[in-house]
């Protein structure tokens, strides 16, 4: 199931660039069409978690851009989420080009663990000769959740980019709420 997911993000990823509309002439104004419109982003705070977190940004102009999150974890010790894959839409506040505060919508999927207990007598029709102690299960779900966060963006001369974000996304089938939070390092090309 993980594969298949990231096979077919890694493969949508891939064909951005053939979705581009070309245009003839310069139809937007100067001070829109001079700065890079893709950022690239790595979130090093879930890295503690252990989780990688990579991050594309489109910028629609200098006051909204639109991106995807993709989400995976490195370790089942730690952090309960497997997966997440998240599409946002962000409105900036700041002077610079899409930079400063910004406040973001966000849907998407994600997958879940959940641990239940199965006490063999609570359980009706469970064997208790098989472990008279009860069993621990690991069971996965996958739903849908929509979010909001707000944050800043900081962008240097050379383009580098640092954010600071914080916000929930709430599932749509079960009763989680989803931290989304980051401080992200990547680049504007």
């Amino acid at each position: 199931m993980k594969r298949n997911f990231f096979l077919i993000f890694a493969l949508w990823l891939a064909a951005l660039p053939a979705m581009a509309q070309a245009t003839q002439g310069n139809v937007l104004p100067d001070s829109v069409a001079t700065f890079p419109r893709n950022e690239l982003k790595v979130n090093l705070l879930l890295l503690f978690l252990p989780a990688l977190n990579v991050e594309y940004e489109y910028l629609l102009n200098d006051e909204s851009a639109i991106g995807v999150s993709a989400q995976a974890r490195l370790s089942e010790k730690y952090y309960l989420i497997p997966y997440e894959a998240l599409g946002f839409y962000r409105f900036y506040f700041g002077k610079k080009p899409a930079a400063g505060f910004f406040m973001e919508i966000s849907g998407g999927v994600y997958a879940f663990e959940k641990e239940t207990y199965y006490d063999p007598l609570v359980y009706p029709g469970y064997d208790p000769l098989y472990n008279r102690l009860g069993e621990l299960r690991r069971e996965s779900h996958v739903t849908g959740c929509l979010g909001a966060t707000v944050g800043g963006k900081f962008l240097t001369k050379r383009n580098v980019v640092v954010e600071l974000y914080l916000g929930f996304s709430r599932s749509l089938a079960y009763e989680h709420y989803i931290p989304r939070m980051g401080i992200t390092l990547g680049k504007r090309f």
